[in-house]
């Protein structure tokens, strides 16, 4: 009985040890191999802790309801570590993409409000379709690949939208007149409804950073305002502004999270939510989640 009561303590302490080392490696460049052995390490825990407290095994009924419930929540520990060396593994092979769709979507949309105030950019068309579109749907589609739900939605939102507006000004330009010009209450209705998308995404956003949250909700109000423009004037140089303003933050959210990845540590700040304030603490590299991201648009842990 005390051979197995001392297994069962040493079962406890290596399931502790595993956890902390999968959260170092995620931390640090070149984990995916290391990753690798943790997560096998962790299947030959699996199998002892299965053949100890097993249904099946011959010592079932020598361990006390205590030890069956540690070794039920030991199984599930080390499911979730294996998924998370797997996740790490990807995320060394997959560039942050994060930077580059806020790029793209800063620098299309700071064009947008200077061409609202009244400036005209050589071949918007060109900027709208490529650097709006291409590049923020390509951004959009890794983040897939990094099972980043957020930046993935939001910049294959924001990509498709671009290069359908960039797509329309081509058009245009070849064939002055082919498209029919949309009543007022049609156009109202478009911008009422990307400012209801984008006030969703405001909600999630407010999960992440302050940076981000305010960066998406002048983006917002970029819509409201086209969408009162249509029929009153005037409002478009407030949607101006606010473009200006949104564009400008994009750039600044994607300094920083270029910057703060590059050097590992938040040399630049992104203001995070006061719950995971601690998770961002000065020369305290990131610590990812599952799925190993490490970008600004990516929920800290808890």
């Amino acid at each position: 009985m005390k051979n197995l009561e001392a297994e069962v303590k040493n079962l406890r302490e290596t399931v502790v040890h595993l956890q902390e080392q999968v959260t170092t490696l995620a931390s640090r460049s070149g984990a995916s191999g290391r990753a690798l052995r943790t997560s096998g390490e962790a299947q030959d825990i699996h199998k002892n802790v299965l053949g100890l407290a097993g249904p099946d095994s011959n010592h079932t009924g020598r361990l006390s309801i205590a030890d069956r419930l540690h070794h039920r929540d030991a199984l599930s520990i080390l499911d979730a570590m294996r998924q998370q060396s797997r996740m790490i593994s990807l995320a060394s092979t997959v560039g942050n993409p994060t930077p580059l769709g806020l790029f793209a979507f800063g620098v299309t949309t700071l064009l947008a409000g200077a061409e609202l105030y009244g400036g005209t950019a050589k071949n918007m068309f060109s900027v709208a379709l490529i650097i709006g579109g291409l590049a923020q749907l390509l951004a959009g589609m890794w983040c897939f690949r990094r099972n980043n739900t957020f930046g993935a939605t939001a910049f294959s939102l924001f990509g498709t939208y671009w290069g359908a507006r960039g797509l329309q000004l081509l058009v245009e330009q070849l064939h002055p007149g082919l498209f029919t010009a949309a009543d007022q209450a049609g156009t109202c209705i478009f911008y009422v409804i990307f400012t209801v998308v984008t006030l969703i995404l405001f909600v999630q956003a407010l999960r992440m950073n302050y940076a981000l949250s305010v960066t998406v909700f002048f983006v917002a109000l970029v819509y409201m305002f086209l969408a009162i423009s249509t029929y009153v004037d005037g409002v478009k140089y407030a949607a101006a502004t606010c473009a200006i303003i949104a564009g400008s933050l994009a750039l600044y959210v994607g300094f920083a999270d270029f910057t703060n990845e590059i050097y590992e540590k938040p040399i630049i700040p992104l203001f995070p939510h006061p719950r995971h304030a601690a998770d961002y603490k000065e020369n305290k590299t990131y610590l990812p989640r599952l799925h190993a991201h490490k970008s600004a648009v990516d929920i800290p842990p808890v």
